[in-house]
């Protein structure tokens, strides 16, 4: 049997698109093994719940956070006949170590997403890493971050790049903008985050600060963030004392076709972010043939290739950025080529067909074949 350990399944967010994505793929590699898979989420309601990836329905159950309920489902699952036992999350990892350590033969892969393992983890976390089978990690940064900050092997650690979500994929094809709020006519800038207090490294407060300068020099652009967070009500606060109302725009977060419309209405997708592991959203802009502005940080140098799908942009380099923006919006024939090349290098590379074949790659690199 395979087992995966997973945070949280249900809710929006990047850590959850990738378990949705993750758990679809160990189902498949299960079904080719024939053997069982079985998966559990702390944070999900407590029950059994069920959601679709490529036509395919994935079941799990939800431990409502009962940390307690849900170890000793996993202790039990050990010495249900499991072979391996994927821990999508290194707080996940101790479980899968303890599993392990009931079980010798048993193989354990932990997973790792970005900034939660860029420094030195916990003594009992960076442990069960360092016993693990094997780590993945979504870029080469954060690959290179289990190396130096939590001492895996190198030989051990594994790159796995996030895959667009499927149904957004579909979606893309043929986007609604009438599911839009009415916005105002003219160039668009959209960001797309969760505007929290802990992630102000996503780089928004950069790009208002770039706004008046981008408005000078292009005076019907305008920002448009989507997302929620407990840091908005200052965000907005900042547009407005920067005389921004009418050039900086919020809107609620937006899922499914109202959030593939979104990316579709606007001109350039942009998240100077200096904190992301991956960055699920450049995907979703590339998926419409949309040109980027990221941060040269983390792993978004993975997904953007300077000067071809993108330009990216140091977060603390405000007047690069700026300019950054101006180029883009005023070269519409530079915009649909980056356009074009980011749907090419999207179907490539980071589509789910070959995140679940990569997935399949790894089971075997750690002698996972029956």
């Amino acid at each position: 049997m395979i087992v995966g350990l997973f945070p949280e399944l249900l809710s929006p967010g990047g850590v959850q698109t990738a378990g949705r994505q993750t758990a679809a793929a160990l189902a498949r590699a299960a079904a080719g093994r024939n053997v069982a898979c079985r998966f559990l989420s702390l944070n999900d309601s407590a029950c059994s719940h069920t959601f679709c990836v490529r036509g395919a329905q994935i079941c799990f159950e939800g431990f409502g956070g009962n940390r307690a309920r849900f170890i000793i489902a996993a202790v039990r699952a050990a010495f249900a006949g499991t072979t391996l036992t994927w821990a999508a999350h290194p707080n996940l990892a101790p479980v899968a170590l303890a599993m392990k350590l009931l079980r010798p033969r048993l193989r354990f892969i932990a997973c790792s997403h970005g900034v939660e393992v860029w420094s030195p983890l916990p003594p009992l976390r960076r442990l069960a890493l360092c016993q693990s089978d094997a780590v993945v990690a979504p870029s080469r940064y954060t690959a290179h971050q289990l190396v130096t900050q939590q001492g895996i092997p190198m030989i051990r650690v594994h790159r796995l790049p996030w895959a667009l979500d499927p149904a957004l994929e579909s979606l893309a094809v043929s986007p609604n903008c009438e599911l839009l709020p009415d916005l105002p006519p003219g160039p668009i800038i959209l960001t797309v985050g969760r505007w929290s207090v802990g992630e102000r490294y996503k780089g928004l407060d950069e790009l208002i600060e770039a706004m008046p300068t981008v408005r000078a020099a292009i005076p019907g652009a305008f920002l448009v963030a989507v997302g929620n967070g407990d840091d908005r009500a200052r965000l907005e606060q900042k547009a407005a004392r920067l005389s921004l109302q009418s050039g900086v725009r919020f809107f609620d977060a937006a899922r499914g076709e109202q959030l593939i419309a979104y990316y579709n209405r606007c001109d350039v997708f942009a998240l100077p972010s200096r904190g992301e592991g991956f960055g699920l959203v450049f995907l979703e802009a590339m998926a419409v043939g949309k040109p980027l502005l990221g941060g040269a940080h983390g792993g978004i140098p993975d997904i953007i290739t300077h000067g071809v799908n993108g330009f990216l942009v140091a977060q603390d380099d405000r007047e690069k950025l700026a300019l950054s923006l101006i180029e883009l919006l005023r070269r519409p024939k530079l915009r649909e080529q980056m356009g074009r090349a980011g749907l090419v290098r999207l179907r490539q590379d980071f589509l789910f067909e070959g995140f679940a074949a990569h997935v399949e790659k790894i089971l075997r690199q750690c002698g996972v074949t029956a």
